[in-house]
Parts: structure tokens; sequence; C-alpha cells
């Protein structure tokens, strides 16, 4: 969900850039931002449990289109149930059925688009499905982490850690847990936006200026986040005004009460709570191959650092001292590597099952080489029921499969200049034909039926040529002036971010001054 209108009150210091922008360097993708989208296309058969090559094909285009432009990807799965979530999960998982009762009554009334659009609602991403996607990004040798927990978490501590650049999401929740650089919103030709941590007292929709780190996500979690539930009528623009006033959310809450706003009972607890889940929620470390807090607990435990009385019990902790359940549960070393890897479901805790082979086949590619060569591909689970795969079309360098790749191209003024139309003789009649001269059956593709046919007209007898005139033009026959046509011919410019292309106009040959303008 992430916060509730926190990006476009950021517009003025989001900026416009192209995933090439990080070329050899080390990003961190939220994969299940990727699964969600390729849901998209295969919706229905998600919710039948049916096979996910769609989607695993969508997400392993778009990993494909980090690599093409040299980023290293470094892709993060969701792993178990944060208990903080538990009543967002369960809000999540009612809506989901609702709509799949729903998208399956429209079903049988014939109502088609409406079914289409209760099915995309109803979509779930399993850890089986995640599976696929695990499973095709190893045979692609793609480095991947399964958090213990939440993947936002697991994303922020690679990035405060150094061990990342930068982090491309969908959702606005790393800029609270304080990643330094955020990518939203990465389309299919890499361009995406970025918001800079360093950036935000520039803001001029809503002045930051003076807030502090801390001040910043309690504004947040005041607007509503996926741990607590914004206070009825509090959205990002009160909040950032109630916290510019007073600082510090125990304030905040007193003066809301005071002034008539509905303030749940026990509201600053879970505000607390929420304040240290995202400073403290278990995550794994790939150094040490265990799981740690996000940040080091303080010295004196969690309530030493309680900004109101926190009257009911932190949970009894499974591990290490001041640990508290509600932050994720420590695992035993040897099984959160096991998440981490993808051996383990994160929820169960069991190994996966075999994943079907028809889904590693298409999608183990290695390296930068096979750049878009999904492109147009059908894989084998879907397409075998068709009467087999599609032919690869032909991948272009910007990685577009090329519809005209293998037809012969020739302007239109050579296409009629290869047709020979039959003229009368001076008696009027046709000239006959021999029949040993007529055109052979061409069984070839339809890549050479230029060829074919121009090999035929040329057997064709040339018919009588009429006197020339004194300006040198035959009768019936307009003399059409020489011109000189134009095309377009691409000039890479050398620049940082995404590759421009400017066009330059170059002379060329053309049969016409027509010809020129379509050309043009």
């Amino acid at each position: 969900m992430g916060i509730q209108g926190l990006l476009p009150v950021l517009k003025s210091i989001t900026d416009k850039v192209h995933i090439g922008k990080y070329a050899g360097k080390r990003v961190a993708v939220d994969a299940y931002c990727w699964l969600h989208k390729g849901a998209y296309c295969c919706s229905k058969e998600l919710c039948e449990n049916r096979s996910p090559d769609k989607c695993i094909t969508f997400c392993m285009q778009r990993m494909e289109l980090l690599r093409r432009h040299g980023v290293v990807p470094v892709l993060v799965f969701d792993g178990g149930r944060l208990p903080s979530k538990g009543d967002e999960e369960d809000s999540r998982a009612r809506h989901r059925k609702e709509n799949l009762d729903r998208a399956r009554a429209h079903e049988l009334a014939g109502n088609t688009a409406a079914a289409y659009e209760s099915y995309q609602k109803a979509v779930d991403i399993s850890p089986e499905v995640a599976a696929h996607f695990v499973q095709a990004l190893k045979a692609a040798g793609v480095e991947l982490i399964v958090a213990p927990y939440e993947a936002d978490a697991q994303m922020a501590r690679l990035a405060l850690s150094g061990s990342v650049d930068a982090v491309l999401t969908e959702d606005s929740d790393l800029l609270p847990y304080g990643c330094p650089v955020v990518l939203f919103k990465m389309d299919k030709a890499g361009n995406c936006e970025e918001i800079c941590l360093k950036n935000m007292a520039l803001n001029r929709d809503l002045s930051l200026v003076g807030f502090t780190p801390q001040m910043f996500l309690e504004m947040c979690i005041l607007a509503g986040c996926d741990f607590l539930k914004a206070i009825p009528g509090i959205g990002i623009r009160k909040a950032h005004a109630q916290m510019q006033k007073l600082k510090s959310f125990d304030r905040v809450c007193k003066s809301l009460r005071f002034s008539g706003h509905s303030v749940p009972k026990g509201y600053e607890q879970a505000f607390q709570h929420a304040l240290w889940v995202f400073h403290h929620q278990t995550v794994y470390c790939p150094k040490a191959q265990a799981c740690e807090p996000l940040r080091p607990l303080p010295p004196g435990g969690l309530l030493a650092t309680a900004q109101v009385p926190m009257q009911a019990a932190l949970g009894q902790a499974e591990v290490p001292a001041n640990a508290a359940a509600f932050l994720g549960a420590v695992l035993p070393p040897e099984m959160a590597r096991n998440i981490a890897e993808g051996n383990l479901n994160p929820h169960t805790l069991e190994p996966f099952s075999k994943t079907p082979q028809n889904v590693l086949q298409p999608l183990a590619l290695n390296g930068s080489a096979a750049a878009g060569s999904l492109v147009g591909a059908k894989v084998q689970g879907t397409a075998s029921r068709r009467g087999g795969l599609k032919k690869l079309l032909p991948v272009q360098a910007n990685g577009i499969a090329s519809y005209f790749g293998n037809t012969a191209r020739c302007s239109s003024g050579s296409a009629l200049r290869q047709f020979a139309a039959p003229r009368r003789t001076a008696s009027g009649s046709m000239p006959e034909v021999d029949d040993s001269a007529a055109m052979p059956v061409d069984t070839r593709s339809r890549d050479h039926a230029g060829s074919a046919s121009t090999s035929a007209a040329a057997q064709l007898p040339a018919p009588p040529r009429p006197a020339l005139r004194a300006d040198n033009s035959r009768p019936g026959h307009a003399s059409a002036p020489s011109t000189s046509g134009y095309h377009a011919q691409a000039d890479t410019a050398t620049v940082q971010g995404p590759q421009l292309c400017r066009f330059q106009v170059t002379a060329s040959s053309c049969s016409s001054s027509d010809s020129a303008h379509r050309h043009f």
C-alpha cells in the first residue's frame, strides 16, 4: 500500500531518469512489484492455480532490461508474514476473496469485461508462484534474496549498508525506511522516477526544512501506512502541518484529541509499535548469513526508546533479548539462509515442490547476450496447447522484435521498374509469349518472392520500343524530372542516462518527389 499521498507531494524533487544512469551499479528490485504487474496478463490463470508462465516471462523481460543497460539487479522477495502486518494482510485476503466471487458471478452472467477486472483484483502472488521466478533467476545467474519477512525492510538494509546503490520499487515505504535513493514506476523502456533523500529540504509543495528523519517517519505513519491506519480526517498534508508545528507524534495525538478528532484508544501505543517496526524489523544479513534487526536495538531495550507509556506487554522474545515478537521472530541461521536462497517456503518453512521444467527451459538466460530474446516468444506450457512454439522474431539492438527484419526492402520506384507491362505492336496485336519462357511456379518463402518475380519477368520477350522524339522522350510517356529524396538516419548521441537519437537528413536517390515525401 505504501504511504498514502506521499509521492504526489514530492513531485518537485522527483526527477525523470533512465535506468541506464545506474549502469555498472547494483540496484535492489522489489520482485513482487514485477510479479503483480505480470499477473495482469494471466490473472484468471493464477486465480485457478494454473501455469504462471506469462507472468514469469514478463518479469524476466524486465530483468533483462536492467542487464541490457549495464545494471546489476538484486531481486528481493517478500518472505513470511510479519505479525505487525497481520490486520492488513487479513483485510487484503478478504478483498481478494470478495473479488474472486464477484469475478465468477460476472463470468456466469456472461459479463467478460467485468469478470476480467475482478480477476485482476482477486489475484494473489503465492510463494509457489514466486518460486517459479526464483528458479528462472537462478538459471539466469541473477542475485536474489528472499527476506525473512518484508522485502521493503530487506531492501532498506541493503541500501543503508551500501550493498546496493539504489532501490527500484512501486511503494513509497522505502522513503520513511531511510533509503538514500529510490526509483519508482519503471516502464518497459527503462524510464523511471528518482527521489533522493538528500533533496528533501528542496521540496516546494510541502516544506520539509527543519524536518529530521524521525519527524519525516512520524509524519508518514500519521498519514497511514501498512502497520497503522490513519486517524479519520488526517492525510499527508494535515500530518505534515501537525508535525511541523508540534515536532513529535505524542504531542500531535494530544492536540488532535483536544481539537475533537476521533483518536482511537491505544493509538499512541500502536504508533510506537509502528515506529519500532520501521527501525528494528528483522531482516537477513547476507554477510553473516543470519537474521538480525534492520538497525541495532538500543542498549536499554525497546522500552528505553518509548515516547509514550507502553501499558501492554511487548510480547515474549523467542531469541536474543529485547527482540519483541511483532518485529519478526529471529530464525535459526540455517533456516534463514535456506529461505534467503529460495530453497524453503517462507510461509510453511518446508521445501518447495519441484518447479515444472517448462518454466525453466525458455527462461534460462545467461548474460546480456540473451537480452531481448524473450520478445515475441511463447513459453512451452501455454504455446504447446496451441500447436507448438511460435517462431522467434529477430531482435534489434534495442531489444525490440523486428517484424520486417527478413523482408527485402525496396522503394516504390524500384518496384515499378521491375514490372514490365506488355505493349501492343504496330499491328495492334499483343506479342505472343513463348510457353517455355513463362514464369515458373515459386514455392519458396515470401522473403524471395520479389527476386523470383524479377527473374521471371526478365525472361519475357521485350516488346517493340517506339521511336524517340526530338526531345529524347517517347510517345505516351511524360518525362519525370530528376529529384533527390531524403531519408532519416539515426545519429546516436552519447548522453548520461537514456540514449537519445537525433535525426539528420541526408540525400539519396529516389524515383520521384512523391516517393521522397513518403520516406520523410
